[in-house]
């Protein structure tokens, strides 16, 4: 194996271990020496790709989404219907926080905890360019409405969907509830672009 192709096999490495403990015990909880430990690498080695805590956690975020995000601009740059368009891009994120567990949990202990300049670059570095792709349907979909307006409505509905999930499957009267992603992504694209009685003829 050649020397880049051994620095690129550690650092991905690196990556998956930190993604996982991050996740697990959240930013503060995790120092560079519980990474070097659960690596079993020296604090050198682990220096030498990462200068330090901020620097890997970004690393980390930028990571973890970047994989799941590529999707999205081929979708918005697809020739769908708008509505299709924007269906798949639900079923995307929902996708998304169900598969990526890793993700799901950096992205709720940062909205709960993260302090200003990580949820900064959490905002600009990881999710702007995907929701730049998603304003550029919007102003096709709901013309009339604030700019972000519908964009931010849609994804906090799919982000609150599956944050209460633990909840949800033990409340009276709401037993059943899909944890399918496409499903629910195809039921909360009727549902947002039709309105709750029209969603069940749309889909259907």
């Amino acid at each position: 194996m050649s020397h880049a192709k051994e620095a690129m096999s550690s650092r991905d490495r690196i990556l998956d271990i930190a993604a996982r403990l991050f996740a697990e015990r959240g930013y503060a909880a995790v120092s560079m020496r519980d990474v070097g430990a659960a690596l079993k690498m020296t604090p050198a080695s682990l220096y030498y790709h990462f200068n330090g805590k901020i620097v890997l956690y970004q690393e980390v975020l930028t990571s973890v989404f970047s994989r799941g995000a590529e999707p999205v601009r081929a979708i918005v740059e697809s020739r769908k219907a708008p509505d299709k368009k924007f269906e798949a891009i639900l079923i995307w994120f929902a996708t998304l926080l169900v598969t990526e567990k890793n993700f799901a949990r950096l992205l709720h202990r940062e909205l709960l905890d993260g302090d200003k300049g990580r949820l900064q670059f959490l905002t600009k570095e990881v999710f702007q360019g995907v929701f730049d792709d998603i304003l550029k349907l919007e102003k096709k979909i709901a013309p009339d409405s604030k700019p972000g307006k519908f964009a931010i409505q849609a994804l906090s509905f799919v982000l609150g969907y599956f944050e209460i999930s633990g909840i949800r499957k033990h409340l009276r009267g709401a037993k059943g509830l899909t944890d399918d992603p496409t499903e629910f992504g195809r039921d909360a694209a009727a549902l947002l672009l039709h309105g709750v009685n029209s969603a069940k003829s749309v889909k259907g």
